[in-house]
């Protein structure tokens, strides 16, 4: 007698079979395990060639200032709310060469305390207990077992019988000194510079004050060679050269405001973009009123 399967033959099964993994491993194929990308946010200034810095919301805080820094601020008569100040704790905080050198000091350190760790052994200590019971008060007097054993393991550890272990921790704590003292001298040539664009920034403000002071001189003098040509006690000629003279006392104005800009952005830069313009930069570039 000949059975018929009711069901489906068995090449059709293993068909189904088929493409039910195939369709597993397309949909798998598609998912991904990565988490979700998140752009970090841009550090942008405000404004093209702000010197305000830019927009961040965890912008580093300005690097404490030494004694001795402190000390040499002063001497120059600044005291601690003065811009040079904050310029020198902006600087140090956010020149990106200061912080490699701190950078690599980190480095530095951690690679000197891994190859220090190498001249001790490694030692492990592990314990175990064992006890064997059973219901039976017999069996239990007969085969009862209680075992205890512990172990003291020593491992990844070189004799240093000719000094190799011994020179390679001497020289990373060499490199680790001289990470030290490259930071200290990208520190001092930072404090240099922005020391150096602080004077040419004063330089710059005072030159402007002195030219709006001509400025306002030569005004009042043309105003009176005016009133001269007007009632005919001075020619011409003279009169015109006196309002060129004013022109060009204008022009210097002008000139002198621009270096101004100039030497607040370079010391921005130098900075890092921070601090902002301060009220006195605004009144000293407010339209000159004669």
């Amino acid at each position: 007698m000949r059975i018929i399967n009711p069901g489906l033959p068995s090449q059709a099964l293993s068909k189904i079979g088929l493409l039910a993994v195939l369709g597993a491993g397309l949909f798998t194929g598609g998912c991904s395990l990565a988490p979700a990308y998140e752009r970090p946010a841009l550090t942008l200034p405000a404004t093209l060639g702000s010197t305000e810095g830019p927009r961040a919301a965890s912008a580093p805080k300005a690097e404490t200032l030494t004694r001795y820094e402190s000390d040499f601020i002063r001497s120059l008569g600044a005291d601690a709310s003065s811009d040079l100040m904050q310029w020198f704790g902006a600087a140090l905080a956010r020149n990106a060469d200061y912080r490699t050198a701190a950078l690599q000091v980190g480095e530095a350190r951690s690679a000197y305390r891994i190859q220090r760790a190498s001249l001790f052994p490694t030692v492990s200590v592990g314990g175990q207990r064992t006890r064997q019971h059973f219901d039976d008060p017999a069996l239990s007097e007969r085969y009862e077992q209680k075992i205890s054993s512990g172990s003291v393991s020593i491992g990844d550890f070189e004799p240093d019988f000719f000094g190799r272990v011994a020179s390679l921790t001497e020289a990373a704590r060499e490199r680790f000194a001289a990470s030290q003292d490259g930071r200290e001298m990208v520190r001092a040539t930072v404090s240099a510079e922005i020391l150096r664009g602080y004077i040419l920034e004063q330089s710059a403000r005072k030159q402007l004050d002195i030219q709006r002071s001509l400025y306002r001189s030569t005004f009042d003098l043309v105003s009176l060679y005016e009133r001269q040509w007007a009632v005919g006690a001075m020619a011409k000629n003279d009169y015109q050269r006196a309002s060129q003279r004013l022109v060009d006392a204008d022009n210097a104005v002008r000139q002198a405001e621009f270096e101004v800009h100039a030497a607040r952005s370079a010391l921005g830069a130098l900075a890092g973009g921070v601090p902002s313009p301060s009220a006195a930069i605004d009144v000293l570039l407010a339209p000159l009123e004669i």
